[in-house]
């Protein structure tokens, strides 16, 4: 059996997927709009035990929804939604062009960044993203928090290996001090990287982000800068994940105690959201393009 549920629309719109499905949305300031209100976007619906991104076929009549904020809360609190109008029935708009306005801005919670994270083809937001789940879980998660313990001189040579060999030229270049135009290789060490991220992970694991000091490129590269940071789950051994990412938080799911992993991506003329499963294995990508 299915039911209407609202999507993600300045336009307005409803959510059409199975009643047992749970969906994971964010609430964010939409990128390169005039009117920087915070919305709330559908992301993903989990279905028959996967997830998978929401699509515009999913869209139909208006709903109100009500959303769960469960992270770091000791009980689930909600945000309500409401649409306007239906939208138009216009065969050119995307997912990625709907949103839902919440009923109350007054109620929002406050989810300050004042280190400019979460960055777009468009300025910071002014709020980080906040996760949202459809169904009350009552299982809040606690905000994954940095680790008090430093990375090990063979961890961090470790990452430092896993950290070149997801360049494909082998070879890293930088602008030379003296002239913009000119291109010089640089050899990286550890002492070049910057963890700008260590994060405990269940089973003495960690989500380690990992960046540079100063700008560089793949020398044999087209693609300009290097894509930073680069995300690896050390678990012992780094295992990359993925460039250009932000972690988000942690989802709860409707399976009691099994997280997913949120993070915003931002690449060349592509940003969006990604989530991981709680192992950290496979992902589910909701992101649009510019032109």
């Amino acid at each position: 059996m299915k039911r209407c549920v609202p999507s993600i629309s300045i336009l307005a719109a409803a959510l059409c997927l199975p009643t047992s499905a749970q969906v994971v949305a964010v609430l964010e300031h939409p990128q390169c709009r005039d009117d920087q209100s915070r919305v709330v976007r559908a992301l993903f619906a989990k279905e028959s035990g996967r997830w998978r991104s929401v699509v515009r076929a999913d869209f139909s009549e208006t709903t109100p929804r009500t959303w769960f904020q469960t992270a770091g809360t000791a009980a689930s609190k909600t945000i309500q939604t409401i649409q306007a109008s239906p939208p138009p029935d216009d065969k050119w708009l995307f997912a990625r062009d709907f949103s839902l306005v919440p009923s109350e801005r007054s109620l929002l919670p406050n989810a300050p960044n004042p280190e400019s994270k979460f960055q777009g083809w468009c300025d910071a937001p002014k709020n980080r993203p906040v996760a949202l789940t459809s169904i009350d879980v009552r299982t809040p998660l606690a905000p994954a928090l940095p680790t008090a313990a430093a990375l090990s001189a063979a961890q961090q040579r470790s990452l430092l290996r896993a950290f070149l060999r997801t360049y494909s030229s082998k070879t890293l270049c930088a602008y030379t001090d003296n002239k913009r135009t000119m291109v010089a290789p640089i050899s990286i060490r550890t002492s070049d990287l910057v963890f700008r991220a260590n994060l405990e992970l269940p089973r003495d694991s960690r989500l380690v982000a990992v960046g540079l000091k100063r700008p560089a490129f793949g020398c044999n590269s087209e693609g300009g800068s290097a894509e930073l940071p680069r995300w690896f789950v050390l678990d012992p051994q780094p295992r990359f994940l993925g460039a250009s990412m932000q972690f988000i938080q942690r989802v709860p799911t409707s399976e009691l105690g099994v997280p997913s992993y949120l993070f915003w991506y931002s690449g060349y003329n592509e940003d969006g959201y990604i989530m991981f499963d709680n192992r950290l294995q496979e992902s589910t990508r909701f992101t649009w393009k510019y032109h």
